[in-house]
């Protein structure tokens, strides 16, 4: 009766095993998902930032020819 008892448990603890570690690659490829997209988001980031920038830099430029341009006329 104790081993019957005993390999019903085993059984369970095996299922729950699986259950588990199912459960943990399943979290694994989520974070691995997640720092992917995180990844992505921060070369996006950066590519807006050199926009900003150039954009900025084109704005100065503009704002002094503009500048030069008044002051011709």
């Amino acid at each position: 009766m104790e081993s019957c008892i005993g390999m019903i448990e085993l059984g369970v603890g095996m299922v729950d095993l699986g259950i588990g570690m199912n459960e943990s690659c399943v979290g694994m490829v989520e974070s691995g998902i997640c720092m992917v997209q995180s990844g992505i988001g921060m070369v996006w980031s950066c590519i807006g930032m050199v926009w900003s920038c150039i954009g900025m830099v084109e704005s100065v430029i503009g704002m002094i020819e503009l500048g030069i341009g008044m002051v011709e006329s």
